[in-house]
């Protein structure tokens, strides 16, 4: 329906990689970079930079490492997983701590569903997914496991109408949660390749990991899954040999149950250089990309097929620096 670039504020103060997880309110955008020593950087809908939320330490309303962040958007509550820690450590979104709490083993990652409920993800006690109250109890295990997968940064995908996407790793299967109610949304099946959650297998081959020497041909999803409607979106790798492999953003037509390419359907470098992070509250599609990948195919964005830009849309890609921080691409779905 609608396209804007906005262009994250680049400062010292301020200054970002690549994202691990993107995440929209209807007032700021939460940034959480890949290995970040420096907090979750909060900015404002127009990109403009406002606080960093948490400091890094060993010591009380710090953490070690954060693997992921969970937000509660009506209560203005954002939480930070200590993944080496074993806790979640609970601020506002002015960035004053509220309290921290220990969790039952070291997790992968969380989402809160209420102000007093969460869930959990990793194999613990025979299961995939933990329902915890905020005593650190767990109340329910979900999902029974069959593997030795430990938990990993994005089994939880969540939604625009507020509800969570939940695939483990090793795992064909993808559930709805919404609050306490838990239910199985759809089962994969792609014929000769098996999606098992965040991976791709072939049956002929031996699997091995993307990153000790993924057999040629085999593929590795990426992730994440979103609900696009009429689609099922996800994201997935296509190992070429023992050191190139292809990108490629799929959608998964529930009507016709068959995959949709996004490369053989769009020319356009928006879709083509970036990957879905996250949704909005509003529908909005949010993605990340380099400032120099758009100054680099200015021209092909100018001469897509796809869509028409505006002046002033290009005019904005040409304002930016390429050492600017990544920028915030954002569709507005139909």
């Amino acid at each position: 329906k609608s396209v804007q670039i906005i262009p994250l504020e680049t400062h010292n103060k301020c200054l970002v990689g690549d994202p691990t997880q993107v995440e929209l309110t209807s007032e700021f955008i939460f940034y959480l970079e890949y290995q970040a020593n420096s907090g979750i950087r909060v900015f404002s809908k127009n990109g403009k930079y406002i606080r960093s939320i948490g400091t890094k330490g060993a010591g009380p309303h710090e953490y070690r490492e954060i693997l992921s962040m969970s937000l509660l958007p009506e209560q203005e509550k954002i939480f930070i997983i200590d993944w080496i820690s074993k806790k979640t450590i609970e601020f506002n979104f002015k960035g004053k701590f509220i309290k921290e709490n220990k969790t039952p083993t070291r997790i992968g990652e969380i989402r809160f569903v209420s102000e007093n409920h969460y869930y959990f993800s990793i194999p613990y006690k025979g299961f995939h997914l933990h329902s915890v109250n905020m005593d650190t109890e767990v109340t329910r295990m979900l999902i029974p496991h069959t593997s030795t997968y430990t938990g990993y940064l994005g089994d939880f995908n969540t939604q625009a109408d507020g509800s969570h996407f939940y695939s483990p790793r090793y795992h064909d299967s993808i559930y709805r949660i919404r609050g306490e109610k838990v239910e199985l949304e759809y089962r994969f099946d792609f014929g000769p390749h098996y999606c098992s959650g965040t991976d791709y297998r072939n049956y002929t081959e031996n699997f091995k990991r993307l990153d000790r020497n993924e057999p040629p041909g085999s593929m590795v999803l990426l992730g994440p899954f979103f609900d696009l409607g009429k689609y099922f979106h996800f994201s997935s790798a296509h190992v070429m040999n023992d050191e190139e492999y292809e990108h490629n953003d799929f959608l998964w037509s529930k009507k016709e149950q068959k995959l949709i390419c996004f490369k053989d359907n769009f020319d356009d470098i928006l879709f083509a250089n970036s990957s879905l992070i996250s949704v909005g509250p509003n529908n909005e599609w949010i993605s990340t990309v380099q400032p120099i990948d758009l100054l680099e195919n200015l021209d092909k964005i100018r001469g897509n097929t796809q869509f028409e830009y505006s002046e002033e849309f290009i005019a904005q890609i040409q304002n930016l620096q390429e050492e600017d921080n990544p920028v915030i691409v954002m569709f507005t779905l139909k």
